[in-house]
């Protein structure tokens, strides 16, 4: 009987044992853990890119702009910017929907590709984005650090943008894994 020096311990070296090596399976899984947190952490930047925008253009195609709408009740206005007011409107709503049509897509790829966690750090990222929208198109201008609504709406919000980065890490330890 011969014992061999492995990564973390000695282990009884024979045709008959079946020991396993603990250490190296707990050394995989650090790896693991590391590689999908770094992994995560970029996946989260990338989500939250895609996910604000994917929003952002089914939310705003449900709001008409204020000033189109000033035109088109105006009586001055020609009767060719009317019809040109009438033709993006309908624009906007192909556009709208072919929009959410993309994002239901886009979860879809997401659960079929990686797994439900990264549906749900998407969702989370997506739902937390639409008070701000909706804030930026009421008011017509950015949210800045100075201008920022401080309700509990926009603090649970910012919890769910946090909470998807762990969402999205588990997605990816999951799928490593």
């Amino acid at each position: 009987m011969k014992y061999i020096l492995s990564g973390c311990s000695f282990l009884k070296a024979d045709a008959k044992s079946s020991e396993v090596n603990s250490c190296f399976l707990l050394y995989n899984s650090n790896v693991n853990v590391v590689l999908s947190i770094l992994l995560g952490a970029a996946s989260y930047f990338i989500l939250m890119f895609l996910c604000t925008n994917l929003v952002g253009m089914v939310v705003r195609g449900f709001f008409e702009d204020k000033n189109l709408e000033k035109l088109k009740q105006n009586k001055e206005t020609p009767q060719f910017i009317k019809k040109e007011i009438k033709k993006s409107n309908i624009a906007d709503s192909i556009i709208t929907l072919l929009f959410a049509l993309i994002n239901v897509a886009f979860l879809y790829v997401l659960f079929a590709f990686i797994n439900i966690w990264a549906v749900v750090a998407a969702l989370l990222l997506m739902v937390s984005r639409i008070p701000d929208l909706l804030w930026e198109i009421r008011n017509g201008k950015k949210i800045t650090k100075e201008n920022m609504p401080k309700s509990p709406l926009y603090i649970i919000t910012s919890i769910m943008d946090w909470v998807a980065l762990p969402a999205i890490c588990y997605a990816i330890y999951i799928l490593i894994k």
